[in-house]
């Protein structure tokens, strides 16, 4: 029998009893639909992983008993991404691949090419518990509110490297050139739009100290397959891989 997970954003501990709030009482009453005794996975991104039983369900609502924790909470990502908001799905598809790829922190970026200047927090947030919960991750990436670009660099730690992918840079093999940097250096990965950084942004790119530049190979490719690409690359060299 499937057991389902759900992130709850209260305290799990054995003995807890609570209800859900409407959209996921709805879900457990009608979508896959529960019943009293049924088992079900709770997490919340703190407490570890816990295992929980349907104590009430009924029209208008369903509440949970927690029984006994699966799995401790597991730490969380070494790589905070920073990246240019892109449209519809695609934004959808890249969130949910920082979650699964175990991204510790997400910003959205706004350059002079971003394609989606306004950034819906709530659904980033949204993408982010549904890839937790279908991939079985316990610890959510911390959603940061957008920022600009120079924003970015102007309160950039000097201690901290920023890798940027650069489509200009010399084609080295992306594991060797990451092999450069110290492996307890802190890394956190830029990301741009679709469109590419313009000109006047990459002047200021390559002229910040803190910047790293890699190049991810002869094609050209699309942000979001970018992203996949040098996160992959990162937690290889300097995550949790």
């Amino acid at each position: 029998m499937q057991i389902y997970r759900l992130f709850v954003d209260v305290p799990l501990a054995a003995g807890a009893c609570f209800a859900l709030p409407p959209s996921q009482a709805h879900y457990v009453r009608c979508v896959v639909r529960l019943r009293h005794g049924d088992g079900i996975v709770l997490f919340n991104g703190v407490d570890g992983e816990w295992h929980a039983t349907i104590a009430l369900v009924n029209k208008k609502e369903a509440t949970v008993q927690v029984q006994h924790q699966t799995r401790p909470q597991s730490p969380t990502g070494t790589v905070d991404v920073y990246f240019a908001p892109l449209k519809a799905a695609r934004n959808e598809y890249a969130v949910q691949k920082m979650v699964e790829m175990g991204a510790r922190s997400i910003t959205p970026v706004k350059t002079q090419h971003t394609q989606s200047p306004h950034v819906n927090m709530d659904k980033l947030h949204t993408y982010c518990v549904e890839a937790a919960e279908q991939c079985g991750i316990l610890s959510l990436p911390h959603l940061h509110a957008p920022t600009t670009l120079q924003h970015v660099l102007d309160v950039w730690p000097a201690t901290h490297i920023l890798v940027f992918c650069d489509e200009s840079a010399p084609t080295v093999p992306l594991l060797t050139r990451l092999a450069e940097v110290p492996k307890h250096q802190q890394l956190a990965l830029l990301i741009g739009p679709e469109g590419g950084f313009s000109v006047q942004e990459r002047a200021q790119l390559h002229a910040h100290p803190a910047i790293f530049p890699i190049s991810l190979g002869p094609r050209i490719l699309r942000a979001d397959t970018a992203l996949v690409a040098a996160l992959a690359a990162l937690q290889l060299t300097h995550g949790d891989v």
